[in-house]
């Protein structure tokens, strides 16, 4: 694991972690979100329709790391590592 990975993990044990903020936007009329972050404004995403998926994205990188953590502690049974291992796997890209 690396030491950027660490550092989150220790950060989300700490309730510290810097999680990816929702702010609503319209788009050419449209209602929606767009998901930021860092605070000096940089987008993840341009538009977002829903709040539930605007949310979700948001929690991603929270999400992401958790579940490493668990993968990483254990003593949850095969099954369920496997269901983490391929998130993460899905997440990464692989």
């Amino acid at each position: 694991m690396s030491k950027y990975t660490e550092s989150k993990i220790t950060r989300i044990g700490s309730h510290e972690f810097d999680y990816w903020k929702v702010d609503e936007r319209e788009t050419n009329g449209v209602q929606g979100f767009e998901i930021h972050w860092s605070d000096d404004g940089e987008c993840i995403t341009d538009h977002v329709y829903t709040k539930e998926d605007a949310n979700l994205i948001a929690a991603s990188p929270l999400l992401l790391e958790t579940l490493k953590w668990l993968d990483r502690k254990g003593g949850l049974g095969l099954d369920a590592h496997k269901l983490i291992r391929k998130a993460v796997d899905i997440a990464e890209g692989r």
